[in-house]
């Protein structure tokens, strides 16, 4: 029984050197390849990155590598098709190796045909990446296809809600689209992730304010100036009394505003 143990001991150690081996000499090829291409020998490169490739067949890492390479000498056809023959090999594709094709079918044909792979990514498997989102979002406005950049800028938000910044850029976006229910109900809904939120307070004021929804707005603007006791604010706030016909509380606020600035003086 000793034997047996001491006999498969060896073999595994012998099986682990011989992985071991393979790994470290593809990885060796690999960084030649890079050298290679930092000196613009990308012909070399490419060789190189090949052999790597040879040793680790499921490594996509040298894949993206290689495509990278065609990627960076302008032939975006041959660098999909290097991420495309490793996605039939492996069965599967990481986040990475997903946006690396969406930039080549950029490249190589349209940035429509682009959005549409990531779409369907993000419908697929990456529903959950934020840097495809993100990347589907940028894709989408550039094309001026808003419907999407509304849909996947309320599920990056739906991952992240507390992104005021993407929050804050899907209200202009709604609000530029007149379609102010969605973009009432986002800053609503981005208060209640983040309450207390200066920017999102400011936006919903003057949504409100344009809206001419003046007891809403006022209600608002109250919130900002106990938040942040400012000229500005208790002045914006004066200027929409005055809009709704109660001059005396804009009067008082006039008032404030005045002995803020004489204890500033002081």
């Amino acid at each position: 029984m000793n034997k047996f143990k001491i006999a498969l001991f060896y073999i595994l150690i012998t099986l682990f050197s011989k992985v071991f081996s393979q790994n470290t000499n593809a990885k060796y090829y690999a960084d030649e390849s890079k050298r290679l291409v930092i000196q613009k020998e990308h012909k070399k490169a490419v060789e190189m990155i090949d052999k790597a490739i040879e040793i680790d067949s499921l490594n996509e890492d040298h894949y993206i590598q290689k495509a990278n390479i065609y990627y960076e000498n302008s032939k975006c056809e041959d660098g999909l098709n290097v991420l495309l023959k490793y996605l039939e090999i492996a069965g599967n594709i990481s986040e990475k190796g997903i946006l690396y094709i969406s930039e080549l079918i950029e490249c190589a044909y349209s940035k429509e045909e682009s959005l549409k792979v990531l779409i369907k990514a993000a419908n697929g498997n990456f529903g959950d990446s934020k840097l495809i989102l993100t990347q589907i979002i940028s894709k989408s406005l550039d094309l001026k296809d808003y419907d999407n950049a509304v849909i996947y800028y309320n599920k990056y938000i739906h991952l992240i809600p507390d992104d005021v910044d993407s929050i804050n850029s899907l209200y202009t976006l709604l609000y530029g689209l007149n379609k102010f229910d969605e973009a009432e109900k986002l800053l609503v809904l981005g208060l209640k992730n983040n309450p207390d939120n200066l920017s999102l307070l400011s936006n919903l004021a003057g949504f409100y304010f344009a809206r001419k929804d003046y007891t809403s707005c006022i209600s608002t603007m109250d919130k900002i100036v106990k938040l942040s006791y400012t000229v500005d604010n208790i002045k914006n706030r004066a200027i929409v009394y005055e809009n709704n016909n109660q001059i005396g509380l804009a009067y008082e606020d006039y008032k404030r505003i005045i002995k803020i600035d004489k204890c500033n003086e002081e």
